[in-house]
This record gives C-alpha cells, sequence and structure tokens, in this order.
C-alpha cells in the first residue's frame, strides 16, 4: 500500500473535486420556480386565468379591458418576462397576461 500521493494524483483529484463542486454550485444557485396552473385549488378559488382576454366581463364585472397580472400591484420581478412572481400566489410565477380576481391596478 502506498503511503503517499504522486503528484499528478494529487492533482486529477483537485480537479475532479473542482469540477463537482462547480456543477453542484449551479443546481443550488438557479432553483426553478413552479408556474400557477389555473387549477391549483388557490388559483381556481380567485378565479386565476393564464390570459386575461378570455375572461369573461359578465362574469367578473370588477374586470376592465387592459387588466392584466404585468399591470397589478401584486407582481413582482422584471418588467417585459412573460412569467413573474406573484404576491397572491406565495410568489409562485404567474403569466403577465393573466388575470384573477384580486387584480389591483398599479398606482
Amino acid at each position: 500500500m502506498k503511503s503517499s500521493m504522486s503528484r499528478r494524483e494529487a492533482l486529477k483529484n483537485i480537479a475532479a473535486a473542482a469540477g463537482a463542486l462547480a456543477v453542484a454550485g449551479s443546481v443550488v444557485a438557479a432553483p426553478e420556480t413552479a408556474h400557477v396552473s389555473p387549477s391549483d385549488p388557490m388559483a381556481a378559488g380567485v378565479s386565476y386565468t393564464e390570459n386575461a382576454a378570455s375572461v369573461s366581463s359578465a362574469k367578473f364585472p370588477q374586470y376592465k379591458p387592459g387588466s392584466k397580472c404585468s399591470n397589478c400591484a401584486q407582481i413582482a420581478g422584471k418588467d417585459g418576462d412573460t412569467w413573474r412572481p406573484c404576491n397572491v400566489f406565495g410568489g409562485k410565477l404567474v403569466n403577465a397576461n393573466g388575470w384573477c380576481a384580486v387584480y389591483a391596478k398599479k398606482a
């Protein structure tokens, strides 16, 4: 049995460990956030839809044309992104073109 490791073996082990840490770090650093599904119980409870153009003004008198998640006070994230976090859904992502009954126009 060898009592010491050659320089070549040590460098190979260090390179392998660094590669493994880089891969593990990229997996941990980029978690995927779930999109809200209209069939989710919370989403169904507030009549969330991913397409505000499909909302019936007769069924939802509070809906006004042009109202959508992207101009709601509850949405966060970067303007222009299709999927953004929403305070109503615990940070899950909503479609910027969506709408729900909790809609409140941004000031």
